[in-house]
């Protein structure tokens, strides 16, 4: 059941972006591993909505970003660097801040693979050492495309990591948002 009503959300997010034949345009299909991302997208966005104050254009900004990292897996382990540990988590935690996120899922008695850790950790960071991010989202005009463009530094501060990755998080923002819309409800 689940899997129809994620094929119904990804048929309604084609035409709510114009990407359907009535506007006139070809069909771009979101292949699979975005419909799941999606799906995991509710409950975080859930979470940050009410624990941040936030709204859903706000969150799915942020959202974006996670999800060009992670596709929102809390599982995700980024393996491709050799001479690291790799990512891990939904913001792909790594260098100094991969123990960091560990040594806090472990204090709360929560494994860092499970969401609630990761939704934690990262609130956490937001309202303490990351604190510059969330105050240029709540700042920022109420679009999860503007929202998005905030956020980018919070994963990676390296500025042509940015431009490179600014495209897909805005995409990535505009599904996640009309995705929450589609969801009603949060």
């Amino acid at each position: 059941m689940q899997i129809y009503r994620l094929l119904g959300v990804g048929l309604i997010l084609l035409c709510s972006f114009g990407f359907g034949p009535a506007f006139g345009a070809r069909v771009r299909p979101i292949d699979p591993s975005t419909l799941v991302m999606l799906s995991r997208s509710g409950p975080i966005a859930a979470r940050l909505m009410a624990d941040l104050h936030l709204s859903r254009n706000r969150v799915a900004g942020i959202l974006s970003n996670l999800a060009a990292e992670s596709w929102l897996d809390p599982k995700a382990h980024e393996l491709h660097l050799p001479w690291t540990k790799g990512g891990i988590g939904i913001a792909q935690w790594s260098g100094e801040r991969r123990p960091d996120y560990v040594a806090f899922a472990v204090r709360l008695r929560l494994k860092p693979s499970s969401l609630e850790a990761n939704i934690r950790f990262l609130e956490h960071e937001l309202e303490t050492t990351q604190s510059e991010y969330l105050r240029a989202v709540k700042e920022g005009p109420d679009d999860p495309v503007a929202a998005a463009r905030a956020f980018i530094g919070y994963e990676n501060k390296a500025w042509l990591f940015r431009k490179l990755h600014l495209l897909d998080h805005e995409r990535y923002a505009r599904l996640i948002a009309a995705h929450l819309d589609i969801e009603g409800g949060l």
